[in-house]
């Protein structure tokens, strides 16, 4: 299995490390810092969790300009 920095995460989607850390203490899930790796399953559990945050922040594809 892959693990994914949490540090990776935030970057990607653009939501609070501090958020990630801890909803993921919260469900069991030990991580620390963002530096702290995390497996495919806990990965999938952060961008559910996170879903309506990350819509929001992504540009929509119809909002083109030009």
């Amino acid at each position: 299995m892959a693990k994914t920095k949490i540090s990776e995460l935030e970057k990607q989607y653009g939501v609070d490390r501090k958020d990630i850390i801890a909803f993921l203490n919260e469900q069991g899930i030990e991580a620390k810092t963002a530096n702290s790796s995390i497996e495919d399953e806990a990965v999938s559990q952060v961008l559910k969790h996170f879903a309506p945050e990350i819509e929001k922040k992504q540009p929509s594809a119809g909002s083109q300009t030009g």
